[in-house]
């Protein structure tokens, strides 16, 4: 891109001056009208006012859902109300439809919806409208996509953790853990399935055999991994213990070792 000429330069002074906007910003909306300022400004001051006018409508939208008798304050909604937010945008909370909300809207715990969560997530979302019916279409579309998107899966599976440990702890509870891996590993999440093994079934086997102890972060992503990797090669070809697996992940490599020995490894999955 040539520098700017002497003119540009001045525009661009006057545009940061009248807006309050930096140079990069001010530079694009000259660009785009010929560096007529007076057009440029008046093109930014209404893509802010379309901008302010969508962050109002969630504003309201969230404020529309406050129940003090709930025990709802200005900044953070109560399980029940929460609750009701996810049923009336057709959610189930029996399955991993729940947690597509709680990473739209950053909830920083199951069942509660922050302030600035709910507002944030939503006006990254782009809408143009915000009417309920228009929330219910989105959120199916995020909820249509987990199965079929391993990235957004991935963000939707790291968000689960986040929410549903404990305020202050820095893992989650086993009995949790295994509760959203049975949600977040089946339909219409990403069902941990190969052909030859359903490898959810035996995970959630190894860790009622096998593990006591808390989930932490590493553990809870590292599942992840390996669950993507097993579905990729059922075979385990790609997998070493000298590899930098968690520990618990090697106990159940040798945990599937013992129940499919070599020459049995090619059991298909039960009916």
């Amino acid at each position: 891109m040539p520098p700017l000429t002497s003119v540009q330069k001045a525009a661009v002074r006057q545009f940061v001056d009248i807006t309050g906007a930096n140079d990069k910003t001010a530079q694009k909306f000259l660009r785009d009208h010929r560096y007529r300022t007076e057009a440029a400004v008046d093109a930014y001051l209404t893509a802010g006012s379309a901008d302010n006018g969508r962050v109002a409508a969630i504003e309201k939208a969230y404020d529309d859902l406050i129940n003090t008798e709930r025990g709802d304050t200005r900044d953070t909604l109560s399980t029940e109300t929460t609750i009701e937010y996810l049923q009336t945008l057709d959610v189930s909370l029996e399955n991993a439809e729940q947690f597509v909300v709680m990473e739209l809207v950053k909830a920083p715990a199951v069942g509660e919806i922050s302030r600035q969560g709910f507002v944030e997530g939503w006006q990254a979302t782009g809408l143009t409208s915000f009417s309920t019916s228009h929330q219910k279409k989105h959120v199916r579309s995020l909820i249509n996509s987990l199965a079929t998107d391993p990235a957004y899966f991935k963000r939707v599976y790291r968000h689960a953790f986040i929410a549903g440990k404990e305020a202050q702890q820095k893992a989650l509870l086993v009995d949790h853990a295994m509760v959203f891996w049975k949600l977040l590993f089946s339909p219409p999440g990403r069902p941990w399935v190969t052909a030859k093994h359903d490898w959810g079934a035996l995970w959630e086997d190894f860790i009622k055999a096998k593990w006591t102890r808390s989930v932490n972060k590493d553990m809870w992503n590292q599942v992840l991994e390996f669950a993507q990797k097993t579905m990729a090669d059922e075979d385990l070809i790609f997998y070493s213990d000298q590899d930098a697996w968690p520990g618990v992940i090697d106990e159940f490599v040798v945990f599937y070792y013992e129940l499919y020995p070599k020459e049995d490894r090619d059991v298909m999955v039960e009916d």
